[in-house]
């Protein structure tokens, strides 16, 4: 099983395509204390790069425990349609097995003995899925063990930030568009209700609002749906990569920093909702 996050104490260790960060929270907010750089693009597929580049960071962990979030390139995310008709986990299970496979399966890939992970619940249309690959889980093991560091938590990138942010929350019947960013993509998910309804785990960064926007709207074509023009919450991790422009219909989640950002939007300050200590 995934050892799950059951607490937002402490530091977080990034692990993305192209690097390693490590995060620490404090009672003034959230930032990032270290980086190292990953030797070649990492991914599922290539996980040994990021055996030297955590170990250099385990030395700056605190008390010698952290969590971990693992950007798609190392838990990949897919989104299954049920079709209404699979009523218990073992069926979400063999449908999420069955596309993790056509997705990233191949020669030498054996994604029958990955770990899955879903919040699907009976009577949901879509089942959210994240896959671990054993390559993956190894390193993390034997990186702690050589450091003599304790992985506390291992979470999937979107679901972390789902778990921090709730944007729904702030969105008129829980509807609305989120915007995840990682080191290689961005990840876009609708929700309705609260639920991921579309997912699109694969996308360029936009580096705009209205890319973003632009976006979305492609998104609803592809999908052959059109949900109007519905809130959009845009993350960021540091405060330089906030896309540029504004928009009545984004509101902002930095995970840098707890500090109201004073920028504002035409006819209204802009929103903009912080992470809570990880």
């Amino acid at each position: 099983m995934w050892p799950l996050d059951l607490g937002r104490g402490g530091d977080v260790v990034r692990i993305g395509a192209h690097a390693v960060e490590l995060w620490r929270g404090s009672s003034s907010g959230v930032a990032m204390v270290a980086r190292e750089l990953l030797p070649r693009r990492g991914s599922i597929y290539d996980a040994s790069v990021l055996a030297e580049p955590l170990h250099a960071l385990a030395a700056r962990i605190e008390r010698m425990r952290a969590s971990v979030v693992l950007e798609s390139a190392f838990a990949p995310v897919l989104l299954a349609d049920t079709g209404g008709l699979l009523t218990n986990n073992p069926q979400i299970e063999a449908l999420l097995r069955h596309r993790f496979g056509l997705a990233y399966g191949g020669e030498g890939t054996d994604v029958s003995t990955w770990k899955l992970r879903t919040g699907y619940r009976f009577g949901d249309r879509y089942a959210l899925g994240f896959a671990l690959a054993p390559a993956v889980e190894s390193l993390l093991s034997e990186v702690g063990q050589k450091a003599k560091v304790v992985f506390t938590a291992w979470s999937p990138a979107l679901a972390w930030s789902l778990d921090r942010f709730s944007p729904w929350r702030h969105w008129p019947e829980r509807s609305g568009w989120w915007l995840w960013p990682e080191q290689d993509r961005s990840l876009l998910a609708f929700f309705d209700r609260g639920r991921v309804e579309m997912l699109n785990p694969a996308l360029p960064a936009g580096d705009t609002v209205h890319e973003i926007e632009q976006s979305i709207a492609v998104e609803q074509i592809r999908a052959g749906v059109d949900v109007g023009d519905r809130p959009i919450g845009v993350a960021h991790w540091h405060a330089g990569d906030r896309p540029k422009g504004v928009s009545d219909r984004v509101t902002w989640f930095p995970v840098e920093s707890m500090e109201v950002d004073a920028a504002r939007a035409p006819g209204r300050k802009a929103q903009d909702l912080r992470a809570a200590t990880p």
